[in-house]
């Protein structure tokens, strides 16, 4: 057996699977709490849980790669549940783009930009939404598909619920100007 956290990282290097169980109840609850930092957005525990058991593989393929102090182990597998974390929310938001999106219905507003919208088929709107990059994508399809409001997007992007807007304001114009011009070329 070995002593705390002298001998953690020798131990893992061992590839003892106590080393792994002395992270999980040592560094655990601070894993966790980097891991949820990052994807509390999605408020999924499941999710937070499988970044969770990522990181910890992560950590066990890895260790030979470690060649810091022991005092620094504790930076080092924050650094990769925080990069870890960043990966599943990449993963996460190209998920929603074209999974939740796929079964959605639109609703409309008596005017010209929404009957356009409507008419256009779904790829060619999901394309037109992806063109517009982040975080405007991600902005729009909160608001429109997945029926967050301004408040709840301009907390979880941190920014102001007036740049929301204005975000949204500009993405309609590129989508009714985009989607204008492709029903021109189509007649």
């Amino acid at each position: 057996m070995f002593s705390r956290k002298k001998g953690c990282v020798a131990e893992l290097r061992k590839r003892n699977p106590k080393a792994i169980n002395y992270v999980i109840d040592e560094y655990g609850n601070l894993l966790y709490k980097v891991i949820y930092s990052v994807l509390k957005s999605f408020k999924d525990e499941g999710y937070i849980e499988e970044c969770m058991n990522d990181v910890l593989l992560s950590i066990w393929n890895n260790i030979d790669k470690f060649s810091g102090e022991e005092d620094k182990f504790k930076s080092w597998i924050c650094a990769i549940a925080r990069f870890k974390a960043i990966d599943f929310m990449r993963k996460k938001h190209n998920e929603v783009s074209f999974e939740e999106v796929e079964n959605v219905t639109l609703f409309s507003k008596e005017d010209v930009e929404d009957r356009i919208l409507l008419k256009e088929n779904r790829s060619e709107l999901i394309e037109t939404i992806n063109s517009l990059g982040e975080p405007d994508k991600t902005i729009f399809l909160k608001k429109y598909f997945l029926g967050y409001s301004s408040e709840e997007i301009a907390t979880e992007l941190n920014i102001t619920k007036g740049n929301v807007n204005t975000r949204l304001c500009r993405g309609r114009k590129v989508l009714k100007d985009k989607l204008k011009s492709d029903l021109v070329e189509g007649l």
